[in-house]
Formats: C-alpha cells, structure tokens, sequence
C-alpha cells in the first residue's frame, strides 16, 4: 500500500536526540495512532514519546492514519579484541603486545570480532501473534509474565511501551512468529510421505490385478455351472461361487444387477415355471418363506408332498442363511429382509431345477 510521507519538523528536533539503544529498538514496535490525531497533537507525541525512549521518530499517515515508526538503532561500539598480533607473533594481552611493538617497531592489530561481522537477523515472516507484559513504576517492581494481546490491546497500549503512562505503568510488546520446522525432519516426513504413496499405488495395482483374475474365474464357473454338470461337481462349483459372481448376481438388488447378472439368474428360474403348491391350508395366500403358518389367516401350509418339499426346502435354507447372516438366538429371519427374499428365490430355483427331469 502506498504511503504519502509528511514529515515536518519533528524529524529534525528527533534526529538531535540521542539514538535509542539496540535493545530498544530491536524490541520496539511501531505506535499507531488510532482515529484522526491532528499534525500538533502528533507532533507534540513524537517529540515526547522520543524524549523517552531515545527513538529517531518519522511519523506520517498509513492507511489513512496517524503512524510512528522507529527509524535506525544506536551505533554499537567496536567490541574489544580478544588478542593482538605484532608481524607473525600473536598475544593473547595488550601488555605484551605492545611491549613487542615497542621493541620491533611494528603496529599491532587486533583480532576479534568485528562490527557488521554478524549476520543480518533472518525475516521470519509477519507475526501470528503479539505479548504483552507490564510493570509498575514501584521500585520493587518486576516485569509479569509474557502474555497474549489482542491487535486492539496492542494498539490501545501501544504509546506506553517503554514509558509510565498516568496511572505508573509501563508496557513491552512483542510480536510472536510462528516457529520454523526443522529442514531435517521436513525431509524425512517428505520421504516417508513419497515411500507410502508408492506403496499405495503398488497395493491399489496389485488390488486391480486379482480383481480381474477373479472376475474372469468367476464368468468361467458360471459357465461351467449353466452348461450342467453332475451333482458332485455342481456342489463344488457352488462352493467356489458362493463368494463370487454367482453369489453377488443372486444376491444383488434389481436395480443393481447387470445384464450378465440376469442371464444368470434367469436360466435358474426358468426350469421353476412349472406351478408348485405356495399356498397355504386354506389354498388362498401364497406360501411365505421362513413360516410354517399363513400369515394371514395363520393356518398351516398344505401337507401334500409338493409342500413337504418345500419345507424340507425352506429347513436347509434357514440352516444355510442363519450361518450366513449369523442370526443369535432368540432373532428370526422374516420376510421383510430383501436380502433374504432374494437368496430364497435363488435357492428356490435351484431347487427347482434339481427336481425337474432330465
């Protein structure tokens, strides 16, 4: 966002000011002057608030507001060398240093860490967050603990950072960034990450593959089974169907099962065309699969020999879809479970073109 630069005269009167120490302007931050400060009034703050604090002070408006910013820290004085080299002789005092200086006629040079020698301080971002911590002007006062602020308290306090307002206290505030991951383990998450997803793709190919095998096992043994077999192998193709394509066309709803799947089915139940008694005692309700009894007029079911079959029927289906479904004891399958119905009218053609004559 541009900003129009205004400074006035408060600039100059600051620069005359002695420059602020290092600490006071490393951890500083900016006053914002919220709502319409005239030029005097803005003027008159710089002029104190640098009174203080020993800030260079350059204010302007940003955004549309009143803004202070903190210029350039203090100069940091030369630190001291940590030894002396004389030609090719080193020392570790200057005594001794300048004593062979003296006797050499050489200039001494020291060694140790140079100003500007360290490195600028990494830019860590925009801040996440800010803390504040405060202290009284008491003498045996010390300063709280770090704690969270708002952006409103932050601007609300933000005058008293390094001064004692009217009631004696003054505030510090601190941006907080967020911290930065270790580059070592950012690369050995990335590397597992890559190591999984090869994994998976493996895994998902390999799914695929057995899929397909089993698809065409399937369609085979279908056609095996359809093209009629001896009882002992058609018992053995059952078995290997009844988690296969046979199993799922039986037990798929209508409106799911495909056109292989009906044909399937479909040559089952046309050897059952022939009438059979499903009727009950009184001979005028379908028989109900999983009842011994009508239920509708609660009378049990004919006892001619085509019923007798029936029952014999419906006695191994129950035996077979109790160990299917694992019902518990004391549950009783019913004709409401579409499910059911369905593996009936499966196993009823079945039934029904075993019985029919070759």
């Amino acid at each position: 966002m541009p900003t129009e630069n205004r400074s006035s005269n408060t600039e100059m009167v600051s620069d005359k000011l002695p420059p602020c120490a290092d600490d006071v302007f490393k951890n500083g931050v900016s006053a914002c002057l919220v709502g319409d400060v005239p030029k005097h009034a803005a003027e008159t703050i710089c002029q104190s608030l640098s009174a203080v604090t020993g800030w260079k002070i350059d204010w302007h408006y940003f955004g549309g507001r009143t803004h202070i910013k903190a210029l350039a820290p203090a100069p940091q004085p030369h630190p001291e060398p940590i030894a002396w080299m004389v030609g090719t002789a080193f020392w570790w005092t200057k005594e001794e240093a300048e004593r062979d200086a003296a006797a050499t006629g050489l200039p001494i040079v020291g060694l140790g860490p140079m100003a500007g020698a360290v490195p600028a301080e990494k830019y860590q971002g925009d801040p996440v967050g800010w803390q504040v911590r405060s202290k009284t002007n008491r003498p045996e006062s010390q300063w709280t603990p770090w704690k969270e602020c708002c952006e409103m308290t932050r601007a609300m306090h933000s005058h008293e950072v390094g001064r004692f307002n009217q009631f004696g206290i003054m505030r510090e505030i601190r941006p907080v960034f967020a911290s930065a991951a270790n580059p070592g383990e950012i690369e050995r998450c990335e590397a597992r990450l890559h190591e999984v997803a090869s994994l998976c793709a493996s895994v998902e190919q390999e799914r695929d593959t057995l899929r397909a095998q089993m698809a065409e096992r399937d369609a085979l043994l279908v056609d095996i089974r359809l093209g009629g077999l001896d009882d002992e192998r058609c018992a053995r193709v059952d078995l290997l169907l009844s988690s296969g394509a046979y199993a799922n066309a039986i037990n798929k709803h209508p409106l799911l099962r495909t056109s292989s799947d009906n044909a399937a089915i479909e040559v089952f139940l046309s050897a059952s065309a022939e009438p059979t008694n499903d009727l009950c005692a009184e001979g005028a309700h379908e028989f109900v699969p999983f009842r011994s009894d009508c239920v509708k007029c609660g009378e049990p079911y004919s006892a001619e020999p085509s019923a007798q079959v029936e029952r014999d029927e419906r006695a191994e289906f129950l035996a077979w879809a109790n160990e299917k479904y694992e019902v518990v004891e004391g549950y009783e399958l019913n004709e409401s479970q579409r499910d059911v119905v369905e593996n009936w009218e499966g196993w009823q053609a079945r039934a029904a073109l075993e019985r029919k004559p070759s």
